[in-house]
């Protein structure tokens, strides 16, 4: 996203930080608390040994806070670096921000290629990454599950992840409209929307697998 898009009357990178992290907390306090905080890997193995026993069984802390689910937040944070990458070397003449009367040849492109296909396969490839280190079942104790339980909420994180940094992006490129209607669109459909995708990748994934 090109960060000029407007360069008068902007918030404070600060403010509009707080709006976006406001704009996926539910979701993330949703996932935390229901979440399966079961962990594997080499980073899910340091949760479990020296991170969880700290963590008195009934403190707000155990019941709120989902390791899978920062871990996955972090990966899709990941994701977006990832993105503009790519964005970078591949569409260098062509911006992110949707702007009107742009040909519809150009805005199709940035919909279905620049921001629905390398958006997902980032994210989704991100998640994988993180799974493999917070999620992996051990063979000795689940020999035909490949990732455990916790799966699943982790990726609900990746797109809580991409959305975050996402929505800070839009919110700053779009405060001369009002920070207002931005909000609530990216918190009520941009941010439900990244978080199901990537839910329904690795549910099918899972169940393609049986694991």
């Amino acid at each position: 996203m090109d960060p000029n898009a407007n360069s008068s009357g902007a918030l404070p990178e600060w403010l509009s930080f707080a709006l976006a992290f406001v704009s996926v907390g539910p979701l993330m306090l949703l996932f935390s608390v229901q979440s399966v905080k079961v962990y594997g890997g080499v980073l899910g193995n340091l949760w479990a040994r020296f991170v969880a026993p700290r963590l008195s069984a009934d403190s707000y802390a155990r019941r709120h806070i989902s390791f899978g689910v920062l871990a996955g937040m972090a990966a899709g944070a990941l994701s977006v670096g990832m993105v503009d990458q790519i964005h970078t070397h591949l569409f260098p003449e062509i911006s992110m921000v949707f702007r009107a009367k742009e040909p519809i040849a150009i805005l199709t492109q940035i919909a279905f290629v620049q921001a629905g296909l390398l958006e997902e396969v980032a994210k989704n490839f991100c998640g994988l990454l993180m799974a493999l280190l917070v999620c992996r079942a051990a063979a000795v104790n689940e020999p035909t599950h490949f990732f455990l339980k916790s799966t699943p909420f982790l990726f609900a994180g990746v797109g809580l992840g991409f959305a975050l940094l996402e929505n800070q992006l839009y919110l700053e490129a779009y405060m001369a409209e009002g920070p207002g209607p931005v909000f609530f669109a990216r918190a009520l459909m941009a941010t439900t929307a990244h978080a199901l995708l990537n839910l329904y990748f690795v549910l099918a994934l899972l169940d393609v697998r049986q694991c």
